[in-house]
């Protein structure tokens, strides 16, 4: 926790929206000064065209053989004294990344991927990608304990890199080894300031109201007592449990099926209008000893006439049904992951489900990540068809919101097989306290509560159908992940994510959301909820990175009128700033930060 609150010290991302061109070089103009750069073994080339009296660069690649990467480098002379990062505008395929590359005068390279934005997901679209100098990289080429000096960059490099498989990198699975990305408007960052403009009403605004009924929570037990006392279900807004139905615990003689002790729990959560994902799951001792998942033709057809019996017990009621929990995952596809196994036993399960439930929605089993490979492996096999949608846990150790690339590649990869694509159901997500630490200290329980608020905000900017933090309660151990994700203690005492979860809820209620406020910085984020009386702004700012997330990295938001009041993520009230040259600023780093505004 040492080393976490120094870098909120000294680590700082910067962003402007003013721009300034180099001394004796113009890196801002697209020219034969930009050269064609690969890793090795991989081909292409670099062509620069004018549109719309704007010169765009078009980055070529070919990695089928070997290497993973193509570029365009710019040798740098000198840098711009006010220079304190770089922009540009990009347009890819979603089954490609963007990293920036650059090199000092010593010969190492600095790696720094550019994630998308969650609201600029659409591939036929152009999106906004910055890098600060501050910027932490997310690798580093030669002497790996370098540090990066700006007075010391000798070429910057905008790249591309097709995706590859996100388990297992070395089988070289890559879903378009060939293809294009664009880039334009290359410019020199000089401040790190982003104006707000508040966003007019428009025909795409969402009552809070729709986006709670989305949002719910794992939960392996439920009872009247999750919906007593201050701390209940419905007190952080919660509409949606998950639980699950284990197969052997309904099936224990052949061809009896007992759902009594489930439904229960089923009519608790629909006593109090909550909805149940029921995960169809498990192994069953009655046709397979060893408690394997179902891989033979006489364990798939029993399998599927469990599904098919709970399909028709719960007919008309208040559920939907996902088919096994991370069937890509060997904790629960033993001994190892097989697509094509879940593939024989998922295309079966849906149709049973179907045939005795026309109604009901019915989602595929929630892959640990957002794992588009094995999705791609389904779709082969057409176990994906008759699907309502598509069950995924984007957990992130880093950023909440850097799932972004693996969203957009799952994206590209269900356009092959869906002419509509399905919906995308986060049926489990969230953070553990004992990611950053001991588990039970004060300081990772916060960045716990900070992130799981991250993580919700993400799940609604990308528009997911559903979204669940895992889970409700903590076990209590210091160090172990699994009993580090609840809100709750098991005797319903508060963590502070509970609190933290509950003021998102109560800034966000009986609200409107009109969108997320656009700027040149694509980490720098801005929510506006409009209410009756009033607006709420939530502000943050994201690093974008896969493993870790850097909070000191802040962003300096200018109100163009004073704050009513302004609020942290626990709901605590925080001074209001002071006006500055005729705004109101306030540096915001990744901690969400409230801003109450006047409604006029």
């Amino acid at each position: 926790m040492r080393l976490y609150k120094l870098s909120v010290l000294w680590v700082h991302l910067l962003f402007c929206c003013f721009f300034l061109n180099s001394q004796g070089q113009n890196f801002e103009k697209l020219d034969k000064n930009w050269t064609f750069v690969a890793d090795k073994g991989a081909i292409g080339n670099l062509d620069l065209m004018t549109r719309n009296q704007i010169i765009q660069a078009k980055l070529i690649y070919d990695i089928t053989q070997k290497g993973s990467w193509v570029g365009a480098e710019f040798q740098l002379k000198e840098l711009p004294q006010t220079a304190v990062g770089f922009s540009f505008k990009v347009k890819c395929s979603g089954s490609s990344s963007i990293w920036a590359f650059i090199c000092d005068s010593t010969g190492n390279r600095f790696e720094y991927r550019l994630c998308r934005t969650l609201t600029e997901l659409d591939e036929a679209q152009w999106q906004n990608r910055f890098l600060s100098f501050d910027a932490l990289p997310d690798s580093i080429k030669g002497d790996k304990k370098a540090i990066f000096k700006k007075n010391k960059i000798k070429s910057i490099a905008i790249v591309v890199e097709p995706r590859m498989d996100p388990w297992y990198p070395s089988c070289r699975w890559i879903p378009e080894p060939k293809g294009e990305m664009w880039f334009s408007e290359v410019k020199w960052v000089t401040n790190y300031s982003e104006s707000i403009e508040l966003l007019a009403k428009n025909k795409n605004s969402i009552p809070s109201s729709g986006i709670w009924k989305k949002t719910g929570v794992c939960i392996h037990s439920l009872s009247e007592k999750e919906f007593q006392g201050n701390y209940s279900l419905p007190s952080v807004g919660f509409s949606i449990v998950r639980n699950d139905l284990r197969w052997n615990d309904v099936e224990k003689t052949k061809g009896v099926y007992d759902f009594s002790e489930f439904d229960k729990k089923v009519a608790i959560a629909e006593a109090h209008s909550i909805h149940t994902i029921i995960i169809l799951c498990s192994s069953n001792q009655l046709y397979n000893e060893a408690l394997l998942p179902p891989v033979t033709q006489p364990q798939i057809d029993a399998f599927t006439r469990f599904c098919g019996a709970a399909a028709k017990y719960f007919k008309g009621r208040n559920v939907s049904f996902e088919i096994w929990n991370e069937p890509n995952y060997k904790i629960f596809w033993k001994p190892m992951p097989n697509a094509l196994n879940f593939a024989n036993l998922l295309r079966p399960a849906i149709d049973s489900i179907r045939n005795n439930n026309l109604e009901v929605k019915i989602i595929s089993g929630g892959t640990a990540g957002i794992d588009w490979r094995y999705i791609d492996s389904l779709g082969v096999k057409g176990a994906l068809k008759g699907l309502d949608g598509i069950g995924f846990h984007p957990y992130r150790h880093g950023s909440p919101e850097s799932f972004s690339d693996d969203l957009a590649c799952q994206r590209w990869i269900l356009k092959k097989y869906f002419n509509v694509l399905p919906e995308e159901w986060s049926t489990e997500s969230g953070s553990s306290s004992s990611w950053y630490g001991n588990g039970l200290s004060d300081s990772t329980l916060l960045i716990q509560a900070s992130c799981d608020v991250r993580v919700l905000l993400s799940s609604w900017m990308a528009g997911f159908e559903a979204s669940l933090k895992y889970e409700l309660y903590a076990r209590g151990d210091s160090i172990d992940d699994e009993a580090n994700y609840g809100i709750v203690s098991p005797d319903f005492k508060p963590r502070p994510s509970y609190f933290a979860l509950k003021t998102l809820r109560n800034y966000t209620e009986n609200r409107i959301w009109q969108g997320r406020l656009k700027y040149t910085n694509p980490n720098a984020y801005a929510l506006q909820f409009d209410g009756k009386d009033d607006k709420i702004l939530i502000l943050w700012t994201s690093a974008g990175k896969l493993d870790k997330d850097i909070p000191g990295y802040k962003t300096r938001f200018e109100l163009q009128q004073k704050p009513l009041a302004v609020y942290n993520y626990l709901g605590e009230k925080i001074l209001v700033p002071k006006k500055e040259n005729g705004k109101w600023t306030i540096e915001v780093a990744g901690e969400p930060t409230y801003i109450q505004l006047p409604s006029n």
